[in-house]
């Protein structure tokens, strides 16, 4: 949307790094994401037993992960809300 267009609201709109919500719903959807990539990798590569048994127990949905993994899928959600608001900065 060009700045002519935009509405004041839209124009004023940053990213915080710290909003919570935001970084949660990032998280689970690069868990989603892992999930996706694991499973197609399991198909297609010959992994271990005790790989591919370590990785069926996180294909759940991201409420029931342990807080542990939900940790490392929030540090790749903290990777993308850098790149973003980056990229908000350059372009404002």
């Amino acid at each position: 949307m060009s700045p002519i267009t935009q509405t004041k609201e839209e124009r004023n709109c940053t990213i915080n790094l710290n909003d919570l919500d935001l970084l949660e719903k990032l998280a689970e959807l690069e868990h989603l994401q892992w999930i996706e990539w694991s499973k197609n990798i399991s198909e297609k590569e010959k992994l271990s037993k005790k790989r591919l048994k370590r990785w069926k127990e996180f294909w759940v949905i991201y409420q029931d992960l342990p807080e542990t993994i939900k940790e490392d899928d929030r540090k790749w959600a903290r990777k993308t809300l850098k790149v973003l608001s980056d990229w908000w900065w350059q372009q404002h």
